[in-house]
């Protein structure tokens, strides 16, 4: 019988933390803000940037949504990213994909300043060394599901089947800090299911609804769907099969798996870059105040 990881335990437990930071930030005066900005007429995109707005109220966190015109060209995006990223009042900035086809996407990502870049965008169109301190939300999410759940990973074999910019590469490079032995499926794979087989862990991460089938799974493989596709009727349904995810020993659900942890990391990563921005200030302040220091002891000397 499967034994379900939900996301709520574990988004739960993180979100906690996220709240008492926050509300550490209140009593100093500082209210943790996160930016989130998307094209109009994106229903799906309004929709999440809604339910992060009731979320980060729950939280003590202000939640601005900026909506720019379907019609709004590159330069219009790029001077509203700028601005959000000069405004000493927003931390975090989270651009929701995707963006009108007339909008250069590479050049809006980067127009987000690196320590405001919440969701590690950035990695997506630059090399990793201008990428900036802030790891995607849904590979640390993966991981924050492993630990809570008890999957010990070192040593481990993990298939990783999906190597994309946002989820699946950044992911790789934290699963062998984890020290698991990994083995990548991309599309060029002539047999996932080979590797599956013989897998302890399986991360899906494809984009492809329905791709991981009962033939490719194993009574003693744990499954961790990424996957996340509307369905036409309604309702959301991942890169497994329902099928697959009911042969295995534990498989997260979709949904209620690993999309509710990102949302939560999402929030986590934002204390993060309110603490990085808060000591860049202070050390801005520090040497603005040493600069005064020494410009008074030369006047002082006459130098």
């Amino acid at each position: 019988m499967t034994v379900w990881w939900a996301g709520k335990p574990v988004a739960e437990s993180l979100l906690e933390d996220v709240r008492r930071q926050a509300s550490c930030y209140h009593a100093e005066g500082v209210m943790p803000t996160l930016a989130v900005v998307l094209a109009e007429g994106r229903g799906a995109a309004r929709t999440y940037a809604k339910a992060k707005q009731k979320r980060g109220i729950e939280l003590g966190i202000r939640v601005e949504v900026h909506t720019l015109p379907e019609t709004a060209g590159t330069e219009t995006w790029l001077r509203r990213v700028r601005a959000l990223g000069e405004d000493p009042r927003v931390h975090g900035i989270l651009v929701e994909l995707p963006l009108p086809p007339s909008v250069d996407v590479a050049a809006v990502i980067q127009a987000i300043p690196p320590v405001k870049d919440v969701d590690g965008l950035r990695r997506t169109v630059v090399p990793w060394a201008e990428t900036g301190p802030h790891i995607p939300a849904t590979p640390l999410a993966v991981m924050r599901l492993l630990e809570y759940y008890g999957e010990l990973l070192r040593g481990r074999e993990v298939v990783l089947v999906g190597c994309g910019r946002t989820v699946g590469r950044p992911l790789l490079d934290l699963l062998l800090q984890a020290e698991a032995t990994v083995h990548v499926c991309h599309a060029a794979t002539r047999d996932v299911g080979q590797h599956l087989r013989r897998g302890e862990i399986g991360i899906i991460a494809a984009g492809c609804r329905g791709l991981i089938t009962p033939d490719m799974v194993h009574r003693h493989l744990a499954l961790v769907d990424v996957g996340i596709h509307p369905l036409p009727g309604g309702g959301i349904a991942g890169d497994v099969t329902p099928e697959a995810a009911q042969r295995v020993r534990a498989a997260t659900p979709v949904p209620g798996g690993v999309g509710v942890v990102t949302t939560a990391q999402l929030f986590a990563n934002l204390m993060d870059a309110v603490q990085a921005q808060r000591f860049a200030g202070s050390k801005d302040r520090e040497a603005s105040a040493t600069d005064g220091r020494r410009s008074v002891v030369r006047m002082g000397t006459g130098t």
